[in-house]
């Protein structure tokens, strides 16, 4: 049965013991309210087993093999007994300790929200600088104007330690089938079944550190994450104002974030082909892939200095 008025907090971790104590340490710290820390070790080969030690009520659950974070937070969401979800990563920190207090009350006071949101630091662990980048809205949004508008009109928060998710509402959006399970699909499947509200407050930190698992990813992830929005695009299809421009954008905008990392020719390739296989809204697209398929044969050679 869920625990009315906890949060679960979710995190994976992978060889960053003294990240996650202080990451477990803010949110044990939140005030008012019943906190579930559940801690899933991606097959550390450090000393992270020691947190159960250190916090002797946090949950923890060390996998046999690595599994990526994606299955880490699907494992921890099964695992979890609040009423409410929090993702966190192990380099998060928070600094408003009031912030899951402050989220519920929200909840309560609309029914239908998925998710309530929050600003958040941007900390760069190198030279001990903190920015601010604040959302470009507040208050309630409605689900499909979300949905229809992230990244175009609205910011993405930042990873999803700033927002506080309703459990019931990610199990109806069938949350544990999820493709991929990293902070931006997860916005849009709790979009697909309530709205979001965003406060005004700065929660907490989020960490640049060069380790970020942005930092590099492999045309597999890509690919599940366009999957993972190809069946957003199905499930609300009716829903948005145009969802073939919505799919053509959303497609572009991930393939150019992956050719961002310098992946190989080969896997530009895979990439370009599987947006030919799944896009078919317009000849201007397919002019777009064409060359950006010419330009990756005509760039391997140049790679390897032929």
């Amino acid at each position: 049965m869920p625990l009315e008025k906890t949060v679960s907090v979710i995190i994976p971790t992978h060889n960053r013991h003294s990240m996650l104590k202080e990451a477990v340490e803010s949110a044990i710290k939140q005030t008012d309210i019943q906190v579930e820390i559940i801690i899933i070790d991606d097959n550390s080969q450090d000393d992270t087993a020691e947190i159960q030690k250190e916090f002797p009520k946090v949950i923890y659950h060390r996998n046999a093999t690595n599994l990526g974070p994606g299955e880490n937070r699907r494992i921890g969401f099964n695992m979890s007994h609040g009423e409410f979800v929090v993702f966190m990563d192990d380099d998060d920190y928070y600094t408003d300790f009031s912030f899951y207090k402050k989220a519920i009350e929200q909840m309560d006071a609309h029914p239908n929200l998925a998710a309530v949101c929050a600003n958040a630091y941007v900390y760069h662990v190198k030279d001990k600088t903190r920015e601010k980048h604040p959302l470009n809205y507040s208050e309630l949004v409605g689900g499909t104007d979300f949905l229809d508008n992230l990244s175009f009109k609205y910011r993405k928060p930042y990873s999803t330690f700033t927002t506080v998710f309703r459990k019931s509402s990610l199990l109806k959006a069938e949350f544990p089938t999820m493709k991929m399970m990293n902070d931006f699909p997860i916005y849009l499947r709790a979009m697909t079944v309530g709205d979001i509200y965003a406060l005004t407050d700065f929660i907490g930190d989020y960490s640049v550190h060069g380790g970020n698992i942005s930092n590099s990813v492999s045309c597999d992830f890509i690919i599940k994450n366009l999957a993972e929005k190809e069946h957003v695009l199905k499930t609300v299809y009716k829903k948005l104002k145009d969802p073939k421009k919505w799919w053509y954008w959303h497609y572009k905008m991930t393939y150019v974030y992956f050719y961002s990392t310098c992946p190989s020719s080969t896997e530009d390739r895979r990439l370009l082909r599987w947006g030919f296989n799944h896009i078919n809204n317009s000849f201007i697209l397919f002019l777009w892939l064409t060359y950006r398929l010419l330009r990756s044969f005509i760039a391997e050679p140049i790679r390897k200095g032929k």
